[in-house]
C-alpha cells in the first residue's frame, strides 16, 4: 500500500501550502506533527526543518522529499 506523510509543525505557512496544495488535488496523505524542540525533532533526512515529505511503496522503495 502507498502512502504519503508530511513531517510539520503547527501553525507553519510553509507546510500548511503544502498541504493545500495536496488537498486540492485529493491526493491522500498522512501529516505527523514534529517538536518545536529541535533538539527532539525526527525527521527522515536527519534535518531539521520542514515540511518534509516521504513515499512509500513496497515494491518501489521510499522517497524523502524536502
Amino acid at each position: 500500500m502507498e502512502r504519503l506523510v508530511v513531517y510539520a509543525l503547527t501553525g507553519s505557512e510553509y507546510v500548511a501550502a503544502t498541504l493545500t496544495g495536496l488537498a486540492s488535488r485529493g491526493i491522500k496523505h498522512a501529516v505527523q506533527f514534529v517538536s518545536f524542540d529541535p533538539k527532539k525533532r525526527v525527521l527522515p533526512s536527519g534535518g531539521k526543518t520542514v515540511p518534509e515529505i516521504t513515499y512509500e511503496n513496497p515494491e518501489k522503495g521510499r522517497w524523502v522529499w524536502l
